[in-house]
């Protein structure tokens, strides 16, 4: 019986790996996967936010209507459809958190710990839809290059249009209290994806213009700029997202639906 020697040991490992190991994805395929991946009903991750939101009035820029230089930062797991996180904002020195739950299609809100509140809606407006990459599909994200991110080399991937991409979720009409949102200058939404197509990392610069009318805000003056950078991480890890205890009657205050105490 012959024994290996340790070179030819190493390479017959090498090549027993080799054969394991799944082929690289071409750019081609990049898109295509990032999409299953990022639309799956069970997809799970961790996202991390952090960024800044900017409100002008056009005629005036030194004018304030409540948003000026406002800075963000937030950390929500996700689980399908269900989330649950908190986001910190912060405007002129002081800061201030929501905390947002959604489980089995009910919508929980915790402002600056003032206890849990089960709603449909807040204030009018929906619950938001926090994940950026919410309702892609393939025909909204072009492939670009090969990239590096944090030094670790990935593929950058560019939404094609970020308003549209993003107005049925965090940008639904209904958050800016019924203005219609447009773009009003350059703006980019590039996703980062691994070898095999999982997100971990996006960045957003989108500049704004409002039109529309809200009581003491006369929003057809008014543009913003928004610069948001995410972390994905966790992909396809073990996330369980229970409903909070409800401590408060919130704005809709309903029954929950069966499995939810």
């Amino acid at each position: 019986m012959r024994i290996l020697t340790r070179p030819l040991l190493l390479a017959a490992t090498l090549s027993a790996l080799g054969a394991c190991s799944p082929a690289a994805l071409t750019p081609d395929e990049i898109v295509p996967a990032f999409i299953a991946a990022s639309q799956a009903d069970t997809r799970t991750m961790r996202m991390e936010w952090q960024g800044t939101a900017a409100m002008h009035q056009r005629e005036n820029p030194a004018f304030d209507p409540g948003m000026l230089n406002q800075t963000i930062s937030a950390t929500f797991d996700f689980n399908g459809p269900d989330f649950a996180g908190t986001i910190n904002s912060g405007i002129g020195g002081d800061t201030e958190y929501v905390s947002y739950a959604r489980v089995s299609g009910a919508s929980f809100v915790n402002y600056s710990d003032a206890g849990w509140q089960r709603n449909v809606s807040i204030g009018g407006q929906p619950a938001p839809e926090l994940d950026p990459m919410h309702g892609l599909t393939a025909a909204d994200v072009a492939y670009e290059a090969l990239d590096s991110l944090d030094g670790r080399q990935v593929h950058r991937l560019r939404v094609l249009d970020p308003l549209a991409a993003l107005s049925g979720g965090l940008f639904d009409q209904s958050t800016f209290l019924g203005s219609g949102l447009t773009l009003n200058g350059p703006s980019d939404y590039l996703i980062y994806v691994d070898a095999e197509g999982i997100p971990v990392g996006a960045q957003m610069a989108l500049a704004l213009a409002a039109n529309g009318n809200a009581p003491d805000v006369d929003f057809s003056a008014v543009t913003l700029e928004i610069h948001f950078g995410y972390t994905f991480s966790l992909w396809g890890e073990p996330v369980a997202i229970s409903p909070p205890e409800v401590t408060g009657g919130g704005f809709d205050d309903i029954a929950p639906p069966p499995g939810i105490k």
